[in-house]
């Protein structure tokens, strides 16, 4: 509601008006029940009726009786309960030796019979002492009303009401229900407090049990009042925050025409939608309405959730008994410790005779009737205590703020007069332990304690209300006993209310509809996965991480490398150590039998640099093994094409030596002494050797050396160096096929040439297996996208290195160690007049 100034003068002019009007007999005969005389006194608004029809149906400004002309309205236990709870506290306040001493406090108590009826009593509280009517005054700082504070009402509508009228006199009012969060707003209500937390805190509360089992698919149904609308707009508020979808709300008149249709309504959108969760945010009235229909329409399996009003109401526990409905939670208030207050209830309620007076009827609406018939088992151990303790600490606050205010601290008060305004600012002050508990007010004008969770049970035949859980307001959160829950269930099962079930991991949400709660699922591409903090989105992993199609999560790439370790390197390693040995066994044979005309016909010297650089590129396999690094891969750009650069050279050379020794010397005599004379063939291993040394260092100085990652695999980080340029490959393969193609026609130019010195069948061998294991690189490196080149690249190297292994050397050892009488000079002479007489023949 909005206020303003305006509406204040206008609240003044009808208190004034009607103050003047009224009788001072009809509120001088009331019941002592209701009444009691002291140094100081405290207003009461309590609830002992329920009125069966609101202010809606007035035509003239008439006084609201609780009497209703005569008809009998019915008992509110509750409202009882809090009016024994204050005069309970009033009596041990005034037996205390050290809070009050040497005063007395009184109370003027009134029934607002659940309805605007307090209106009244709060222009009864504001007259002043032995007057009947409030004057008009500039201002009213030192006016003396009648009461030096209110505790009350229970109703928040009342509470607005009261409350906008007491705040302009600044006279302390304190609630003990009345949660609406408008209370709360100290600009327009700055003398109201309240003993509890107010109801956006139960909204709260609601909010966590929610969230704790899991329900995001409800329904919020609140009375057309300003405790259930308040209420239920921070219900529905909380639930958007917090990811629960409202499917349904709607605030209802428990007095309209039209609560059984509202009621239907609720029903049939709970069956159509599959809702298993209801929160009723109202007071009793409307939520016994509620399940009066509910169990006529045989609705059950459902979860309720009440608010605090009647969470442990016994009339609506009593009507739904047999507990088919399914579960009722409830956020109720938390007990307090009230030592001695049963006792006191017993004992008032056999003395009733002495205050029990029919005379007293009349608009003070201080009558009981059904009083007269009330025993103590009516209110002994009833959960309706739980909110009495709220009205217990309420006066306990004022009296305590009186001890203040009076410095009573040296034992006696002094009895001074004092405004309400100045016991106001005491009031937001006090902070004192009561029987355990904190009471304190927060700048909002609320005591931060707390409210349990409780759950109906109907297996022990009477009215029981367990608790099984707690929500602390300064904390803002929920501890829940889950094993003490009954849910009427099969197996006990915890009952599901949502819109959607949830997606199985690694699908992502689509909204359907305007509930975000409801949606359907979407498998996450591969390279996603999908957040808990965005399940709408799927979230795209980190360069280093990959994830399959339909991935909850990301995992790390695997940095690939031809470790160590494994197997593919160990089988490596392996073969070029065998073909190292197998290297360094053929230099020693070929050491030892130097002088054999094999090893002459072979090359003689030039076999120890072609042995030499076959050494070496054997020995630059291990550079292609382990974590790369700088040093690593300059070495593999270098050792390898180098020394099997020279290997082919010498292998050229020789080919080219035999061709010109048999086709060449007798033509070109002189060019060839000179070859020979100037160690022409040395001469050739270093130019060619040079030219390649040229080539390699201009790429490794021009290119990137490093190692680098290669991210375009999904599951893996290939490790590589950075060395195999397009055309640093191509230069190099080039030279070498250049190298190899003349090889291979010197080799084939000489084919008809002595057996022993024809190289053709060898080299020719040699270099088909180059040339396979070039191409079938490229190949293998275009068809893994790069993934395996280390891997094949020292493949095709260690094809190159045993194709002249096998090709040139192990048919010449085979003869050496195996054929020894076609390793002496008889059989190459032999060989070489065969030659000449097929050449003569020619």
């Amino acid at each position: 509601p909005t206020f303003c100034f305006a509406c204040l003068m206008c609240n003044m002019l009808l208190l004034l008006a009607i103050c003047t009007l009224r009788d001072k007999e009809n509120l001088s005969d009331c019941t002592d029940e209701f009444k009691l005389h002291g140094d100081y006194i405290i207003g009461g608004l309590f609830p002992v009726h329920y009125a069966t029809k609101g202010l809606y149906l007035k035509y003239k400004p008439d006084a609201v009786d609780c009497q209703e002309k005569g008809l009998k309205l019915p008992f509110y236990k509750r409202g009882y309960m809090h009016l024994q709870a204050l005069r309970f506290a009033v009596e041990e306040i005034n037996n205390s030796s050290s809070l009050l001493p040497s005063i007395t406090l009184g109370y003027d108590l009134f029934d607002d019979c659940y309805e605007a009826a307090g209106i009244m009593a709060t222009f009864s509280f504001l007259s002043a002492n032995l007057e009947s009517n409030v004057k008009i005054q500039k201002d009213y700082i030192s006016y003396q009303s009648k009461v030096i504070a209110v505790i009350g009402p229970m109703v928040s509508d009342t509470a607005v009401t009261t409350s906008s009228i007491l705040s302009y006199f600044m006279v302390p009012q304190i609630s003990y229900t009345a949660s609406t969060e408008a209370l709360s707003n100290k600009r327009i209500f700055q003398s109201f407090l309240r003993s509890f937390p107010s109801g956006k805190h139960q909204a709260q509360a609601m909010v966590l049990l929610l969230k704790k089992f899991q329900w995001n698919w409800i329904i919020v149904v609140g009375s057309d009042t300003e405790y259930g609308r308040s209420g239920k707009q921070s219900i529905v508020q909380l639930a958007a925050e917090n990811g629960i979808c409202v499917a349904y709300h709607k605030s209802i008149s428990d007095t309209g025409s039209k609560i059984t249709d509202d009621i239907t309504e609720v029903i049939n959108v709970s069956i159509k939608q599959n809702v298993k969760v209801i929160l009723i945010f109202s007071e009793v009235p409307l939520a016994s309405g509620f399940f009066k229909e509910i169990i006529k329409s045989n609705i059950i399996g459902r979860v309720w959730i009440g608010s605090s009003v009647w969470a442990t109401d016994r009339s609506i526990y009593d009507m739904t008994k047999t507990g088919s409905i399914g579960t009722v939670f409830g956020i109720a208030a938390q007990p307090g410790r009230m030592d001695g207050f049963d006792f006191f209830v017993t004992k008032a309620l056999y003395d009733q005779s002495k205050w029990i007076n029919d005379s007293t009827m009349g608009i003070c609406n201080k009558f009981c009737e059904e009083c007269k018939s009330l025993v103590p088992e009516d209110f002994i151990n009833i959960p309706e205590k739980r909110e009495s303790f709220r009205v217990y600490s309420a006066v306990h606050a004022v009296a305590h703020s009186l001890h203040q205010l009076l410095d009573c601290d040296s034992g006696s008060c002094q009895k001074s007069v004092y405004f309400p305004w100045q016991l106001l600012e005491k009031v937001k002050q006090v902070n004192f332990s009561l029987h355990d508990k904190l009471i304190n007010f927060d700048e909002r004008g609320e005591v931060p304690t707390g409210y349990d969770v409780v759950l109906w049970n109907w297996t022990t035949g009477e009215p029981s209300f367990d608790t099984i859980g707690e929500y602390s307001a300064r904390l803002k959160s929920i501890n829940i006993h889950s094993g003490l829950i009954d849910w009427h269930t099969e197996g006990n099962t915890i009952p599901v209310s949502v819109c959607s079930e949830d997606c199985l991991p690694g699908q992502k949400r689509k909204q359907a509809g305007p509930y975000i709660c409801c949606f359907y699922c979407l498998t996450c591409p591969e390279g996603t996965y999908i957040n808990k903090s965005n399940l709408y989105e799927c979230q795209p992993c980190d360069k280093d991480q990959w994830a399959p199609e339909g991935s909850p999560l990301c995992y790390q790439r695997t940095v690939e490398y031809l470790s160590w370790t494994i197997d593919v390197s160990i089988a490596l390693i392996s073969i070029s150590t065998i073909g190292l040995f197998l290297t360094v066994g053929v230099g020693i044979i070929f050491i030892i039998n130097r002088d054999t005309p094999v090893v002459k016909a072979a090359g003689g010297k030039l076999c120890l640099p072609m042995l030499t650089s076959l050494t070496c590129c054997f020995c630059s396999i291990y550079f292609f093994i382990g974590k790369p690094s700088l040093v690593t891969c300059i070495l593999r750009q270098l050792l390898f094409p180098v020394s099997y650069t020279a290997c082919l050279s010498c292998l050229l050379l020789r080919s080219f030596q035999i061709m010109c020794i048999f086709k060449m010397a007798a033509r070109l005599p002189v060019s060839f002494d000179y070859w020979v004379k100037h160690n022409g063939q040395y001469m050739f291993i270093c130019i060619v050797t040079a030219i390649q040394v040229f080539l390699c260092s201009f790429w490794i100085g021009i290119g990137n050396n490093e190692p680098l990652f290669v991210y375009r695999f999904k599951d893996a980080i290939v490790l590589k160096c950075g060395e195999y340029t397009a055309l640093a490959i191509i230069s190099e393969v080039a030279y070498t096929g250049l190298l190899s193609a003349l090889c291979f026609i010197f080799s084939y130019t000489g084919e008809e040439l002595p057996k022993n010195y024809n190289e053709a069948k060898c080299i020719t061998f040699t270099m088909l297996i180059y040339f396979i294991s070039v191409i079938c690189y490229f190949m293998f490196d275009k068809a893994q996208s790069e993934r395996n080149s280390t891997m094949w690249m020292v493949i095709c190297i260690l094809a190159r290195l045993y194709g002249v292994l096998g090709g040139y050397y192990f048919p010449k050892c085979y003869v050496i160690l195996f054929k020894p009488m076609q390793n002496t000079t008889a059989f190459f002479q032999a060989c070489l007049q065969d030659y000449n007489n097929r050449k003569s023949s020619i």
